[in-house]
């Protein structure tokens, strides 16, 4: 889930401005589909070698009103990532928000009513000669 966060959080960075971010407590409470939250097409991130090509436009054939179209492509493509990201895998779902226990790094913090939730939840995560009062 950390992870998801974490791709979440640097899509949006890319193409929504640091104010959409100001008193969120959650990634899903971004307004990043409104146009006044959206980075001037000057300040998406498109990446260093897109960045260079398109500050030499001139020298290499680029004209404004393509630039456009092709700002206006970039933020599409963000909008919808972070559409994909949010929608079928929701943030704070039951089953992300207490799936500690399936990152080893998260597992000593896990408590034990995650790990119940999640190995009734799924009894695949329980090992074969185990049960749920034994431990998983």
């Amino acid at each position: 889930m950390a992870d998801c966060k974490q791709l979440t959080k640097t899509l949006m960075t890319r193409f929504v401005t640091p104010s959409a971010f100001d008193g969120i407590k959650s990634m899903l409470e971004v307004q990043y589909k409104l146009p006044y939250n959206i980075l001037a097409n000057k300040d998406i991130h498109v990446g260093e070698e897109c960045q260079k090509f398109i500050s030499n436009k001139e020298k290499n054939g680029l004209y404004d009103f393509k630039l456009k179209g092709f700002y206006s492509n970039v933020k599409e493509f963000f909008t919808v990532s972070v559409d994909y990201l949010l929608k079928p895998l929701p943030l704070s779902g039951p089953v992300l928000t207490k799936q500690s226990i399936t990152e080893p790094a998260s597992l000593p913090e896990s408590s034990s009513n995650s790990n119940r939730f999640l190995a009734q939840k799924y009894p695949v995560f329980i090992a074969a000669n185990s049960s749920l009062d034994t431990g998983l």
